[in-house]
């Protein structure tokens, strides 16, 4: 008898253990899915401590998000040290800045993703980050309602059909971004690809005032561009590109007609003095140009070269 209560008190007790257990690893994974989505609003530490270095290995990189356009090989270890922020609008951002920051003001980056594609899809395909980390700027990636943005005369997808205030969600977001870390306000870019570039171009065109430059790949000016100053862009794009036709005619993904690429320069050269417009045309398709893809260039370096030269 004594035996069988002694088995049966530490059965009761292996049972409590593995229910405590339970809790504590329930516990755990609600921490780790709370953490997934995006954050309020926080203070500057905060965004810092967010931002340490992590204690893995950044060489050995995850495989690359699906659906990405204009992927290739290399490292692109992505989603360690970036930051999701919900502005008070309920529009989200995420923002990357280098893992020291001695409070001196930096250039501040907004990229842009393309079409029904993501901020990881931006992020892995530019190696943005990393090119940051390595420069010393600060990069906030843009979240389309629905992967689309209203980049102007009725184009493009849900955003364009809720007729959003981009214009207005980008200005937000660098006025967040320097809430929280220290920004040179009169050295900040826009960078998008493909119709992430088309936005980018109607936001400088709208507002100078917060935009010095902006450049990217595979885009198109859609609308019409009044700024109320100069206008600096740099367009990068493939001669064999068939989703936005560098000869220019009908877009199957835009659903409308896009002017030749070559023109580009000449439209913006009209909108103004001071204003700066180049286009590079490069051997391949509907791409972020890298080294490792058939563009066999590398433009995030080139575009970030070529913005840097600007201010406000």
């Amino acid at each position: 008898m004594a035996a069988t209560e002694e088995l049966s008190r530490r059965v009761r007790e292996d049972v409590r253990r593995h229910r405590r257990v339970g809790l504590v690893a329930l516990l755990v994974a609600f921490a780790w899915l709370g953490g997934c989505t995006p954050l309020a609003p926080v203070s500057q530490p905060a965004v810092r401590a967010a931002l340490a270095p992590p204690p893995t290995d950044r060489a050995a990189a995850p495989a690359p998000p699906p659906g990405i356009v204009g992927g290739g090989v290399g490292s692109r270890a992505t989603g360690s040290t970036e930051v999701p922020i919900t502005l008070p609008s309920g529009r989200a951002y995420v923002v990357h800045v280098p893992a020291v920051d001695d409070g001196r003001p930096r250039p501040l980056v907004l990229a842009l993703h393309g079409l029904h594609l993501s901020w990881q899809n931006m992020a892995w395909t530019s190696g943005l980050s990393e090119y940051a980390d390595g420069h010393g700027f600060l990069v906030a990636y843009g979240v389309g309602a629905g992967g689309s943005w209203n980049v102007g005369a009725g184009c493009c997808g849900s955003a364009a059909t809720r007729k959003l205030d981009d214009v207005g969600y980008l200005a937000a977001v660098v006025a967040d971004v320097s809430s929280r870390v220290a920004v040179d306000r009169s050295r900040v870019y826009l960078v998008g690809f493909s119709a992430g570039e088309s936005m980018a171009l109607r936001a400088q065109c709208a507002r100078p005032d917060v935009f010095a430059a902006s450049a990217g790949s595979s885009g198109a000016l859609l609308g019409v561009c009044r700024p109320g100053g100069p206008v600096r862009a740099l367009h990068l794009h493939g001669r064999q590109d068939r989703t936005v036709p560098y000869v220019g005619g009908f877009s199957e993904a835009l659903r409308r007609s896009v002017a030749p690429a070559r023109e580009f320069g000449v439209r913006l050269a009209r909108q103004g003095a001071g204003t700066v417009a180049t286009v590079l045309a490069l051997r391949c398709g509907h791409l972020w140009p890298r080294r490792d893809n058939a563009c066999r260039f590398d433009a995030t370096g080139e575009i970030l070269r070529w913005m840097s030269r600007f201010h406000r």
